[in-house]
């Protein structure tokens, strides 16, 4: 009794007596040499397929004390950049809020009822232009950006997801003020290095 068997070159159907099965035979079509198999046998050295009803993973293995190590490095710097980052965003809004309640005619009124000399009053006027004005409205906006970005990455940081928002963030709690001037680059570079540790980046899915 013959069997069908495939050309792996050409896919011509081919018709394999039983005695050359498992032996190199010649594709009369292409003149590929092949071993001659039946359907469904596997090879010596071949893996066997998984029993029905179970599928193969794909991906590389993880190993569980790697990733508890980075957990552990992870929730110390992603908790202090969402306080820092609540931190900013308070302060961003408080600033927000002045600009738009001292209006330059609330301003005005209020410097023409203070009891002091002019040159005060002067140097009053350009405090408030430099620090609620729509200039300064606009910075104080991209200062809750960067807060708003820092809590993201510390959340990202904690459930292990989209480290590039997490390394964004690091970088965006370094440039706000509101984060401590000292404090914020502190922390952004410290969550950086370990944002780069290698059982940290395999741990990110």
């Amino acid at each position: 009794m013959a069997e069908k068997v495939n050309c792996p070159t050409c896919r011509r159907e081919l018709e394999i007596p039983q005695e050359l099965l498992s032996r190199a035979v010649q594709c009369p079509e292409c003149g590929t040499r092949f071993m001659a198999v039946a359907p469904g046998t596997i090879l010596p050295g071949e893996p066997s397929p998984p029993p029905p009803g179970y599928e193969t993973t794909a991906g590389p293995i993880r190993d569980p004390l790697a990733e508890q190590r980075a957990a552990s490095m992870l929730i110390l710097p992603a908790i202090c950049l969402i306080l820092m980052g609540v931190l900013g965003a308070l302060m961003a809004a408080m600033f927000l809020v002045d600009c738009f309640l001292l209006t330059p005619q609330v301003r005005e009124q209020a410097l023409r009822e203070a009891k002091i000399s002019g040159e005060e009053k002067q140097q009053l006027r350009q405090i408030f232009e430099s620090f609620f004005s729509p200039r300064a409205a606009v910075v104080y906006s991209f200062f809750a950006f960067c807060s708003l970005l820092a809590m993201i990455a510390g959340v990202s940081m904690l459930a292990r997801r989209l480290r590039g928002l997490a390394v964004l963030g690091s970088f965006a709690v370094m440039l706000n003020p509101f984060c401590c001037l000292i404090v914020g680059p502190i922390l952004g570079i410290w969550s950086l290095v370990v944002l780069n540790n290698p059982d940290v980046k395999a741990a990110f899915r």
